[in-house]
């Protein structure tokens, strides 16, 4: 099935069993020139929710075109279908932009901003998604800022972040609010 954009990176099953979303990062590349980004300035990343059985493109979602640099990569899933993406911006290091959005089909992508200095810190990139094991809290790493955020499932409330050096895999534990974390070190 085609993903309907650029670059696919990671797809999940919504808790129907019947529909599929995919984070299109927006990035094209090609075998001949490695991991050269070919359409920065051209970008569309988007979250695409596709019929599993037959590949119908059942809706589609862009961010707004002054963040089009920003790529969808990674996804996490709540059990009432709620998606959290969270995204690699590909413009000036010196631009901090909304890296987690929250989304619900028939709705705008919610973008999440953390406080500025984690914003910050959290350098443009974040590397993976987890919901926990009650489905109420988002885990989000952020690698190359070693730390990993916490927000709340819904409306998406900031709650804190642990330091983590190299921090990036995240899986959820059996008990509500917690987080296996895995790091480079």
């Amino acid at each position: 099935f085609p993903s309907y954009g650029i670059g696919p990176h990671e797809l999940a099953m919504l808790p129907d069993g019947q529909t599929l979303v995919v984070a299109n990062g927006g990035i094209q590349t090609h075998p001949d020139t490695g991991r050269a980004k070919l359409n920065v300035q051209s970008m569309q990343p988007s979250l695409a929710y596709m019929d599993s059985q037959t590949g119908e493109l059942l809706e589609q979602q862009y961010l707004a075109p002054d963040l089009h640099q920003n790529s969808i990569r990674h996804l996490a899933l709540a059990p009432d279908g709620q998606v959290c993406c969270v995204m690699q911006y590909q413009g000036k290091l010196t631009e901090m932009p909304p890296l987690v959005g929250l989304h619900r089909r028939g709705e705008s992508i919610q973008l999440l901003t953390a406080p500025q200095a984690i914003q910050k810190r959290m350098r443009n990139y974040c590397g993976s998604a987890c919901v926990d094991s009650s489905g109420q809290v988002f885990a989000i790493s952020a690698p190359r800022g070693g730390l990993v955020n916490f927000w709340r499932a819904g409306q998406g409330e900031y709650l804190g972040h642990v330091d983590l050096i190299d921090g990036c895999g995240i899986a959820a534990g059996t008990a509500p609010s917690e987080f296996l974390l895995s790091s480079g070190n």
